[in-house]
């Protein structure tokens, strides 16, 4: 009985959080196609590391922030994937960013000539 009421409690849940992340999704206006939305549920203002998959078959050339403007550093990680800084998301709100894609730069698979070694 017990375990009957978790699972209907997590599907409740889950079925909430889908049901709120489309409304929320619908209210936000973008201006590119390429645009990334950065969530912060908290009651505080948060700065953190975001992980961002890059479309197939595209490199990632620039991350702008859309509220200050400016270019945002990111890194490449393995096989498209990239993360960067989003710094001062607004608590309970969002921010977005930009994302220019470009064919021509797509990642490539690069591998160590040497394993590392600590001496």
């Amino acid at each position: 009985m017990h375990r009957d009421l978790v699972r209907e409690a997590e599907s409740f849940t889950e079925n909430a959080e889908k049901a709120s992340t489309q409304l929320f999704k619908n209210q936000i206006s973008t201006k590119s196609k390429n645009t990334l939305v950065v969530n912060n549920p908290l009651v505080r203002k948060r700065s953190d590391f975001v992980n961002i998959d890059i479309p197939a078959n595209n490199g990632l050339k620039k991350i702008i922030d859309n509220t200050t403007g400016k270019e945002v550093e990111f890194q490449l990680s393995d096989h498209n994937t990239a993360f960067f800084y989003a710094e001062n998301v607004p608590s309970m709100g969002y921010k977005t960013y930009t994302l220019t894609l470009d064919k021509s730069i797509m990642s490539a698979d690069y591998e160590a000539e040497a394993a590392p070694k600590i001496e």
